[in-house]
C-alpha cells in the first residue's frame, strides 16, 4: 500500500502538543470525531486517511485549522478541486 508522505507528521503535530495517541483519541471524540488509539495510530503512519469530519475534529482537538492536517498528496487534490476549468495550480 501506498504510504502520503505528510506536510507535517501527524505524529509531530501529537507529540508538539505533548499528547499520547490515547489523550488525542479523548480530545478528538470531545470534539465529536469517532477514533481510537489504533486507528490514529494507522492514520499516523500512513495506512489510512482520515475523514472530513474527523479531520476536523483533529484539528480542533489540536487548536488548530483543518488545512494543517491534510497530508500533501490530499492537499494537492484539495486544491486542484478549486481550480478554475483549463487553469492549473503551479
Amino acid at each position: 500500500m501506498k504510504r502520503t508522505p505528510p506536510m507535517v507528521t501527524l505524529r509531530a503535530l501529537r507529540e508538539a502538543h505533548g499528547l499520547t495517541l490515547e489523550q488525542l483519541a479523548d480530545r478528538i471524540v470531545i470534539e465529536g470525531g469517532r477514533t481510537t488509539k489504533a486507528s490514529l495510530s494507522n492514520l499516523e503512519v500512513g495506512r489510512r486517511k482520515p475523514s472530513t469530519r474527523l479531520r476536523a475534529a483533529w484539528a480542533r482537538a489540536l487548536k488548530l485549522q483543518p488545512v494543517d492536517i491534510y497530508q500533501a498528496e490530499d492537499l494537492r487534490a484539495l486544491l486542484e478541486s478549486h481550480d478554475e476549468p483549463g487553469e492549473r495550480s503551479a
